[in-house]
């Protein structure tokens, strides 16, 4: 299938999303019930407290406590028209407003979730009508201009009678997908050949075609990902061996931090190499894997250890903790 394409799987404690472009999936996203509100999903909230002290202001929704850092807020013009200097200037308290979610909550060092500020905050009077699930759902496929196929009947209904009002009418078809099969046989990740490139993906190690692989081991603090050859280019130099690794293993290192929502710092260990130009090449090959990923994530060069630095918007946990350990990852522990 050409274009944009969004799969939402229901079932289960875990809600799942898979976004597919031209057929090949791009980034996937879990949604435990304990992880709400969800990064993307926009609401509606009542400022409780301005806190001058750090610049930002505390907020309550019917998803619990949100912070706003005026960094998120400075786009609303202050009292006159003037530009805002301080959270004061952005908001008050008592005040009703329009979000959206930057950040998942972390309870693990007690972070909250972190908002920004919709430009659009009129005739704000109570719980936004499109926050929850069925309106990320919704806002996603207007932006991406995706069809949405989705297994479950009352979510299907549900964006669906948001989508127009929502997307603007920039969201393709949305379906409701039913197992032709037995009941339980076949889920709707495995019909769109989802299933198996998640199954391969979580293990955390990756084959690259040419017999290299990458592995990605998930800590607390950051992501390391370490480049292996392992049988690749047989019969070649072992320079030329690296540097076709590593090029290789830079679009699949992009793709994977989409894929599995990787987010915060993320440290990669190439294959060693001995010229400046080869390090180039692949810093080129990096950024240009990098390009397409909206959450736009900034590199470093190789340090004097051969190692990249990347830095990526953590939207909370990523892939690989949800699986790994649900209940830890809703809870912010390293699994």
């Amino acid at each position: 299938m050409t274009g944009a394409q969004i799969i939402v799987s229901a079932g289960g404690d875990m809600p799942r999303l898979a976004l597919l472009e031209n057929g090949q999936p791009v980034a996937l996203r879990y949604f435990p019930a304990s992880a709400r509100p969800f990064a993307g999903e926009r609401l509606t909230a009542r400022v409780t407290s301005i806190a001058k002290e750090i610049n930002a202001a505390f907020l309550i929704s019917d998803a619990g406590e949100l912070l706003l850092p005026f960094e998120k807020a400075k786009a609303k013009k202050g009292s006159g028209g003037k530009r805002p200097r301080t959270i004061s200037d952005c908001v008050h308290e008592g005040e009703s407003v329009i979000l959206r979610v930057i950040r998942e909550a972390d309870p693990g060092d007690g972070k909250l979730p972190v908002v920004r500020l919709s430009p659009d905050n009129s005739g704000v009077s109570g719980e936004g009508p499109d926050s929850g699930l069925a309106g990320l759902i919704a806002h996603m496929a207007g932006a991406h201009n995706a069809a949405v196929t989705i297994d479950e009947r009352a979510l299907y209904l549900a964006v669906k009678r948001l989508a127009d009002g929502v997307t603007g009418g920039t969201a393709g078809e949305i379906t409701l997908w039913v197992d032709q099969g037995a009941p339980g046989q076949r889920d709707i990740f495995e019909e769109f050949d989802v299933q198996e490139i998640i199954d391969q993906a979580v293990g955390g190690q990756l084959p690259l075609a040419s017999g290299g692989s990458i592995r990605i081991e998930p800590t607390r603090t950051l992501t390391a990902i370490d480049v292996d050859t392992g049988r690749a280019g047989k019969g070649q130099g072992a320079a030329r061996t690296r540097l076709n690794t590593n090029l290789e293993a830079a679009g699949k290192i992009a793709w994977a931090l989409r894929f599995l929502d990787i987010g915060g710092l993320v440290v990669i260990d190439f294959v060693g190499m001995q010229t400046k130009a080869d390090r180039s090449a692949v810093l080129e090959a990096l950024d240009a894997a990098l390009a397409s990923d909206p959450l736009a994530p900034e590199r470093s060069g190789f340090s004097r250890f051969g190692l990249v630095e990347l830095a990526r918007r953590k939207r909370g946990p990523s892939i690989l903790q949800r699986i790994a350990a649900p209940d830890a990852a809703a809870e912010g522990k390293n699994p």
